[in-house]
């Protein structure tokens, strides 16, 4: 009857460990399902399964796929609409110059959707999806591609990456200090300023979480460390007594 309340407590940080573990193994599959451009059908399953959780998800990884899924609806829409101008092309040749100035104006009309969909990802700095929607497009039009606009904001893509590399490469240097510091007495204080020079660069719930569990680590570890001071201390004065 004493234990078990602390049992059931037990009991509980067991079922809540394993919730965890299954709601990031569902996240992870939703962020690889994006990286590798999975069907519409296997993103709408899996995001189905991470709202069974009854959880709020990440904002970065909703806003993720719902750019998704119009880039796939888009792309779908232009495949649809080529299928459409090749078949009127192959009907009006005879027309000539017409049916050049229908297909020159589908082109520029092409041109400036692609233009507003990367532009979107990269005002919103949603250096993926842009870096995906490149990469599908050199592949799909290359002639598009290699247009002076898209390349515009293909090196814009490039300077993101580099910055957004930058960054992460900062802050995974300030958590190893910030870890090599917390592991002695001297540099607690200094592995905190660490931990609180990372906080400025994080910029997901993802990394917030990586420096908490750092701080709750250094934390323990200094505690432990006080602990064994004031016993340490204890004995000698007792000696001393």
């Amino acid at each position: 009857e004493l234990v078990e309340p602390a049992l059931n407590w037990l009991a509980e940080q067991d079922r809540v460990e394993q919730e965890e573990a299954e709601y990031s193994a569902a996240v992870d599959a939703m962020k690889q399902a994006l990286d590798d451009w999975l069907p519409r059908t296997d993103l709408e399953r899996l995001y189905y399964r991470l709202q069974n959780f009854d959880r709020e998800i990440d904002a970065n990884l909703v806003r993720r796929l719902d750019e998704r899924f119009r880039t796939l609806s888009e792309m779908s829409r232009r495949r649809s609409r080529l299928i459409t101008a090749g078949s009127v092309a192959s009907i009006l040749v005879i027309g000539g110059v017409v049916a050049w100035g229908i297909y020159a104006y589908s082109r520029a009309t092409e041109l400036d959707q692609y233009v507003a969909i990367l532009d979107r990802h990269v005002t919103s700095k949603d250096i993926d999806a842009a870096e995906d929607f490149l990469e599908e497009l050199q592949d799909y039009d290359p002639e598009a591609y290699s247009s002076e606009e898209i390349q515009g904001l293909a090196g814009e893509t490039r300077r993101l990456r580099n910055d957004e590399d930058g960054r992460v490469s900062r802050l995974n240097e300030l958590l190893r200090s910030a870890e090599e510091a917390g592991a002695t007495w001297e540099g607690f204080g200094t592995a905190l300023n660490f931990l609180s020079d990372a906080k400025e660069l994080a910029r997901d719930e993802l990394e917030r979480a990586d420096i908490a569990r750092l701080e709750s680590e250094i934390r323990s570890i200094h505690r432990e460390q006080q602990r064994e001071y004031d016993d340490r201390f204890k004995d000698d004065l007792s000696r001393y007594t």
